[in-house]
């Protein structure tokens, strides 16, 4: 049936391509000598009942569709939920993590501190800089991410950075609104309700399209001082999201002189963040009063 059809590509798609991928990135590096690397993150939507795994739906509300996030590294998937609110549908994968630095350390690895910043490398490259403080030194590798494609140094002859994606299941009820991904230039100086602050102020204020909002995001990000990569995309949730679906829906509206259910589902969430900032500015004006707040 098309819906088994649907869940097997899925399951090939989140379980074989990353590894698939990887050993293709691997014979190139040997091949040509490359060292660099890749961090990944896969986002599917399925039908409900086609969904290669099942998901928890969390927000209240019925899921009428899946959202399937695989992630290798520290790229970051954030949805923005009908109240306003962010959810995070994805871990970063960092050395300093407990277990990712469980998983290093059995494999031969180590972690280390280099100027504030956890990395990961081989034991040999530990003491290189245990003896001469410095990273470089003997040619080793020092990572900050503990996943992703390539960085053949740190998967020979063990993976200590492994292509082995996490993968996650929300389900996505008829009022979420929309889903940032995003590399960690964005989230070392945004938190995941900011991000979805900025692309909700762009699309719900400005009326502007998914790709504009997310580039409303890299810009906050860059004027707040990011020092790494900036680049992240906006995936509207709703069925009348652009092209001729949004120009379906908008003529539906218009008939009907009623909004379109992504219309509805922003309309929602634009309303929990002015709540929320009503809120913010009234606990600020306590506190400047010098009020005991009840912070509960």
């Amino acid at each position: 049936t098309s819906s088994s059809a649907g869940t097997s590509s899925s399951l090939f798609a989140l379980n074989c391509l990353p590894s698939t991928n990887d050993e293709d990135f691997l014979l190139r590096s040997r091949r040509e000598g490359l060292t660099d690397g890749t961090t990944v993150l896969l986002a599917l939507t399925f039908d409900a009942a086609a969904a290669p795994i099942r998901s928890g739906r969390s927000g209240g509300g019925s899921a009428e569709r899946t959202l399937v996030v695989a992630n290798a590294g520290d790229c970051r998937a954030v949805m923005c939920r009908s109240s306003g609110l962010a959810v995070r549908l994805s871990d970063d994968h960092k050395p300093g993590r407990p277990d990712e630095r469980r998983r290093i350390t059995s494999a031969g690895g180590s972690v280390v501190d280099l100027h504030g910043v956890t990395r990961v490398t081989t034991e040999k490259g530990a003491q290189f800089l245990a003896g001469s403080g410095r990273a470089g030194a003997g040619g080793a590798t020092f990572l900050s991410v503990s996943r992703g494609f390539g960085d053949i140094a740190l998967k020979q002859p063990h993976d200590l950075v492994t292509a082995t994606p996490d993968v996650v299941a929300t389900g996505v009820g008829e009022d979420d609104c929309f889903l940032i991904v995003a590399c960690d230039g964005i989230w070392d100086v945004l938190s995941d309700q900011e991000a979805c602050d900025c692309a909700l102020v762009a699309l719900t204020d400005c009326h502007a399209s998914a790709e504009q909002a997310a580039t409303a995001v890299v810009r906050e990000a860059f004027k707040r001082g990011s020092q790494d990569n900036l680049t992240a995309t906006c995936l509207l949730l709703q069925p009348d999201l652009d092209g001729e679906d949004s120009a379906a829906a908008a003529a539906g509206a218009s008939s009907s002189g009623g909004e379109g259910p992504s219309d509805r589902a922003l309309a929602k969430a634009r309303q929990g963040l002015e709540i929320r900032e009503e809120e913010r500015v009234e606990y600020h004006k306590h506190v400047q009063a010098g009020e005991k707040v009840n912070c509960v």
